[in-house]
């Protein structure tokens, strides 16, 4: 997109050997850019750049101030340093630390930069499933939702309301209670397939998954997925 990133903050305050620092300050104002298209993005962990200085606690930044241009499949993160006048004296004071990392933001639109790992599906009594994942990395997501179908490439049902995002890697599950009158009989006795969505602040979905519950085999025995990381297109 071409359109300016808005950026806002609260007004920070200091103390240090001389005292308390002036409550109006400046920031430095950093970023860093993962221009990766592989669906996962690292922009908060990527090398900070230094971009401008800000007078207040709010500025816009247009994607040609970081160089990208429209359309580029990047994904970007700030940060700040705090700038103080000087105590008695007209040399500025940078702070040595940065502040947290903010959430990466999607240039090609959405913020979604989700990661979901070890995605299983057992059976855990009677005609239940327990679906539970794994994130390792959760910027602009909000929650998921768990689908359902009887084959792997059938038609997916959400079964689950909106599962809250915690912000952080975190491990989550979700117990299915299966009726089986919503099958209509079509119920096969192979098992059914789950598969788990991320949704972000712009309410994007990207699926993860699928994985298969084996409902013949003994409770407590879990059906995984061998390898997940990436949103399946």
């Amino acid at each position: 997109s071409t359109n300016p990133i808005n950026l806002d903050w609260d007004a920070a305050s200091a103390t240090g050997d001389s005292g308390t620092f002036p409550s109006t300050a400046e920031y430095d104002l950093y970023y860093a850019k993962d221009d990766n298209s592989d669906g996962v993005c690292s922009a908060r962990t990527a090398p900070l750049t230094f971009l401008k200085q800000v007078a207040g606690t709010s500025t816009t930044v247009t994607p040609a101030e970081i160089g990208e241009a429209d359309g580029n499949p990047t994904c970007v993160a700030f940060a700040l340093k705090l700038v103080y006048p000087a105590v008695g004296g007209a040399t500025k004071i940078t702070s040595r630390y940065f502040s947290r990392v903010g959430q990466a933001i999607n240039l090609n639109g959405g913020a979604t930069a989700a990661e979901v790992y070890d995605l299983a599906a057992r059976r855990i009594g009677g005609l239940q499933v327990e679906v539970s994942w794994k994130t390792s990395l959760e910027d602009g997501v909000v929650g998921f939702y768990v689908s359902r179908a009887l084959t792997e490439n059938g038609t997916f049902e959400r079964v689950s309301g909106l599962i809250p995002a915690n912000g952080e890697p975190s491990a989550y599950n979700f117990v299915d209670s299966i009726d089986p009158s919503a099958f209509q009989g079509r119920v096969a006795a192979s098992g059914l397939y789950y598969r788990v969505e991320t949704v972000d602040i712009d309410d994007n979905t990207k699926p993860f998954g699928p994985v298969k519950a084996d409902l013949g085999a003994a409770p407590g025995r879990i059906q995984r997925m061998e390898r997940i990381g990436k949103p399946r297109r």
